[in-house]
């Protein structure tokens, strides 16, 4: 029936009559499809009965004018840019609607208000949990999700959505979102600058309070210069370092060549920043160094900051603040590049762990001790296994580390390498925050030289307290003994054992100093010397000696000169300590042999005896201080034991080397070879 149409009833319906039609039951109209989409028959076709019955057998038929102009037409949805669609064949869609039940209602106003805030609502739960090169492509997904929704209501369940006001709510969120997370951004990095620029700058190069006249007066001791001159814009001098009258009449800014040089800089000083300028003498930055000058110019530098004016908008404002970023960034770089280098020229390794054992942070120096190449090699890896192949002394690394990192102990350990790398390992619990533990700093520091002096001191004192007692003892002894007895010795005899006892300690004193004197000595204070002259002196030093006991000194020398940089002292107290070597241990009427041999780019002097030779257990320590070799018989004659240590000391210091080639019953023969320079002049 009529109450049975659906659609929104007219509150007072009431006030139609015939010739007033009062609309009543609106609804939406689901349109069948375009203009024309009904079959149209010409109302003189229908007439005349031209038309076929069966265009109108069951049918509905609607009478009106659909040309254009002469009834009413009106645009609709389905009108697209078609012209628009006569009032009959609206009425048309309207009855096929009916009676297919498709009516379209509109939601009602709560459920549509709901659903718009819900769509609304949703950028604000996406965009925060969003990286922001998402954001966008989010805000066009819920647009497109939007108008995806509305279609889907209208066509699958006749409900009419208008996606309008959600549409323009999603379209503002995604601006509004921005400029709220722009506005939070700004603002955040205006408190973190504001803390940077709060907290001390404990690593910085320059205090920003320094004047520029400190700093020109520390340098000119260093460079030196003087002359210099800080002016004001106006050219009044700020400060100057005035050697005489005529420097007060500098100008503030010249083009003369002869005149001065004017540096302008932006310069802080207290009370007073502007524009200053440091002007030089023109004969002084002539007799300046490249390398003095550069010092000069990076000093000034670091006061060039400019002047700047208070931000006058926005736009002017957001580029201060990305400056200040810059910046910020820039002085965090020129920070960790600083830290970076600063590891990089410490002389002792550096390795800073984390509280899980790996390298944050070293430097190549603690690389090469632990046995790698560079710190790259090391980065990241785990304390443990670098250094397993460092032994300490009295600890174990596990021991070290709970010390350190459990009970925050800062620790100083030994430990060797393999080889002869000895190290003195330091270490030391690292905070970065106030009683938070984050890890720990260890030393590396090679005192492989320290522990070497310190044996060679441990055996100086043992040859003080022992060997050189020796003599001196025994002396007393003699005389003690000689009072106290009564059969007393002769003047001869007497005088003969004293000199004995006194001339063993003095050659024990003077090898003593030679070792010291050759261990002290300096490559730089090397000379240019003819080491065949050098081997001449020593041969003929032992001569003496050799002749007392029949011993004959042979000598292969077939070279006129041999040129080298070196001491000619130490070696040639070398050379004789090994010719005093061979005497002492070679039997009476035998033969020494001595060569000089130029061997690729070496000079080689061999010293070649008939003693009994060194066991071969001996050979590995003859050059060890105070060891002796062992010969047998008569023939073994005691020695100082210093002076094959000298030798090889000798050698060494002349990037050279001595070897030792023996065997029990036929003799030993020692080679000292000391490198020649190829610019060396040698002739045979």
């Amino acid at each position: 029936g009529w109450n049975q149409l659906p659609g929104l009833r007219n509150p007072d319906p009431t006030q139609g009559t015939v010739q007033h039609i009062v609309r009543d039951h609106q609804i939406l109209l689901a349109f069948a499809g375009p203009p024309g989409h009904f079959k149209r028959i010409p109302y003189a076709d229908a007439l005349s009965g031209t038309a076929a019955a069966d265009n109108f057998r069951d049918k509905i038929v609607l009478v009106g004018a659909t040309a254009t102009g002469l009834g009413d037409s009106l645009p609709t949805p389905v009108s697209g840019w078609n012209q628009p669609m006569a009032g009959v064949e609206i009425n048309a869609n309207l009855i096929d609607a009916l009676r297919r039940g498709l009516v379209i209602e509109s939601m009602q106003t709560s459920w549509r208000v709901a659903l718009t805030l819900l769509l609304l609502l949703l950028p604000y739960l996406f965009y925060p949990r969003l990286k922001p090169r998402y954001v966008l492509m989010t805000s066009v997904s819920l647009l497109f999700a939007t108008l995806l929704l509305s279609a889907l209501l209208l066509h699958a369940f006749q409900v009419w959505f208008p996606p309008v006001a959600a549409l323009a709510g999603l379209m503002l969120g995604y601006p509004l979102w921005s400029l709220l997370r722009l506005e939070h951004t700004v603002r955040y990095l205006e408190q973190e600058l504001e803390r940077l620029h709060a907290e001390p700058r404990s690593v910085s190069f320059y205090d920003e309070s320094l004047e520029a006249s400190n700093g020109l007066n520390f340098l000119e001791r260093i460079v030196p210069f003087a002359g210099w001159v800080l002016r004001d814009p106006h050219g009044r001098i700020v400060s100057s370092d005035i050697r005489n009258d005529t420097s007060t009449q500098v100008p503030a800014e010249t083009d003369s060549q002869s005149a001065s040089v004017v540096r302008p800089i932006n310069l802080t000083i207290p009370g007073q920043r502007g524009m200053l300028t440091l002007q030089l003498p023109s004969e002084l930055e002539r007799s300046l160094s490249e390398e003095a000058l550069n010092l000069v110019n990076e000093f000034i530098r670091q006061f060039d900051r400019p002047i700047r004016s208070e931000p006058r908008n926005t736009t002017e404002l957001i580029e201060r603040r990305i400056e200040q970023v810059q910046l910020a960034v820039a002085e965090m770089r020129s920070m960790r590049g600083l830290i970076t280098d600063t590891l990089r020229q410490m002389l002792d390794g550096v390795l800073v762990i984390n509280s899980g054992g790996q390298v944050v942070m070293a430097n190549d120096q603690a690389a090469r001790l632990l046995g790698f190449d560079s710190e790259r090699s090391i980065a990241h890896a785990e304390i443990l296994q670098l250094t397993r192949q460092l032994t300490l002394s009295g600890s174990s690394w596990e021991q070290a580390l709970r010390g350190t990192l459990v009970e925050r102990k800062t620790l100083s350990l030994e430990g060797q390498m393999p080889g002869e790398t000895e190290l003195l390992i330091q270490l030391s619990p690292l905070s970065l925050t106030q009683g938070n533990l984050h890890g720990m700093i260890v030393m590396l520091s090679d005192i492989t030289r320290l522990k070497q002096s310190e044996r060679k001191r441990a055996q100086a004192i043992n040859f003080l307290s022992h060997d050189l007692r020796s003599p001196i003892t025994s002396l007393l002894s003699l005389l003690q003994w000689n009072e106290n007895s009564s059969d007393k010795l002769s003047t001869e005899e007497m005088t003969r054992r004293v000199e004995h006892y006194a001339r063993r300690a003095l050659r024990l004193a003077d090898s003593f100093l030679q070792l010291a004197r050759a261990e002290s000595s300096d490559q730089s204070a090397f000379h240019e010397t003819d080491f065949v002259n050098i081997v001449h002196n020593a041969v003929d030093e032992a001569f003496a000696e050799a002749h007392s006991r029949g011993i004959r000194l042979l000598r292969d020398i077939t070279l006129d000169e041999a040129w080298l940089q070196g001491d000619a002292g130490l070696l040639e107290r070398a050379l004789t300590n090994l010719l005093e070597n061979a005497i002492r241990y070679s039997p009476a009427d035998s033969s020494i042999e001595i060569s000089l041999r130029l061997q690729a780019g070496y000079v080689e002097c061999c010293i070649r005896d008939h003693g009994d030779g060194i066991p071969e257990a001996d050979q590995k320590r003859i050059f060890d201080p105070f060891q002796r070799a062992q010969g047998s018989g008569s023939r073994y004659r005691a020695g100082t034991g210093l002076g094959l240590t000298f030798v090889m000391v000798v050698a060494e210091k002349h990037r050279g080397t001595v070897a030792l080639e023996s065997k029990v019953g036929d003799g030993s023969r020692f080679c000292l070879r000391i490198p020649l320079d190829s610019a060396n002049r040698t002739t045979g």
